[in-house]
């Protein structure tokens, strides 16, 4: 994979079961419980990967799913068709990126095995290798075909929509399926129907295309001898990219003198050191 460090060998790979230092009395029992990170035999960072690193690709199914049956009451292709009929089409419609989208969450978690499958979420192998997968030449690929479908499917209802002068009043009986009665659907409740997808699809897109990923150069052999404190409320909402921005806000902070802020992501004070030496910028980058 471009861009990525290759995993490191037995020798030098931290063993995932070991006390997290050399005075494990000195861990309190509140901090043990409150920091799932330090659970070095418990695979939080599976769980932090599937729910948080990967939740952008669950919205863009969800909201792709949603638009697909919304965009189907205003399509010419049900105007004359059952309703089952209908659904069908939908359901091809969002088969399209699911595709792509399966292919995708195969390849992140076959990386992820690849690189050693560390299973502390507070790792630093975990977090070297998910910043550096975002710049993977074969993660931009897949994202631009989960993409193109979508993209392809908003363009065309845009220009029908002006093409056909639908932006106000009413939507005709034919353009709604089971109106054969001759009812109307009014254009705002169909517009809203799939406003909110749409919202959700593009910033899911987007934040997947555009990652805001922490700049550095760390040593990966040194990072992965470190394991930080990340808390309950980091698995479940904090992605890598946001810990990593407060990471160097504390490194930047502890070579001022001002160490408070880079202690509180060690569950030791004594291990300040060994992180401080693990993020120097590596000399060949």
């Amino acid at each position: 994979m471009s861009g990525t460090t290759s995993p490191p060998n037995e020798a030098q790979k931290v063993d995932e079961c070991t006390p997290l230092n050399s005075q494990p009395q000195s861990q309190t029992l509140v901090n043990y419980l409150t920091h799932p990170s330090l659970w070095r035999c418990f695979p939080t960072a599976i769980l932090h990967l599937t729910i948080v690193e990967l939740r952008a690709v669950f919205t863009v199914l969800v909201s792709w799913y949603a638009l697909s049956f919304a965009y189907m009451k205003i399509s010419p292709l049900c105007a004359n068709v059952s309703e089952e009929k209908c659904n069908d089409f939908a359901n091809a419609n969002f088969g399209m990126i699911c595709g792509p989208v399966i292919i995708f969450i195969v390849y992140v978690f076959v990386s992820y095995f690849q690189h050693g499958a560390p299973l502390s979420f507070g790792s630093g192998a975990y977090l070297v290798w998910s910043w550096h997968l975002e710049k993977c030449t074969t993660y931009k690929v897949l994202l631009v075909f989960i993409s193109f479908f979508p993209m392809l499917n908003f363009l065309i209802l845009v220009v029908d929509i002006i093409d056909r002068g639908r932006l106000y009043g009413e939507w005709s009986a034919a353009d709604y399926t089971g109106t054969k009665d001759g009812s109307s659907m009014n254009q705002k409740i169909v517009l809203m129907s799939l406003l909110v997808p749409t919202i959700l699809l593009l910033a899911a897109l987007g934040s997947l295309a555009f990652p805001i990923a922490p700049t550095h150069s760390w040593d990966a052999k040194e990072m992965d001898k470190i394991v930080l404190g990340r808390t309950w409320a980091n698995l479940f909402s904090e992605s890598n990219d946001l810990f990593g921005f407060r990471l160097i806000d504390a490194l930047w902070k502890a070579d001022s003198g001002k160490t408070e802020a880079l202690l509180s992501f060690l569950k030791d004070p004594a291990e300040l050191d060994l992180v401080q030496q693990a993020c120097r910028e590596a000399p060949d980058v």
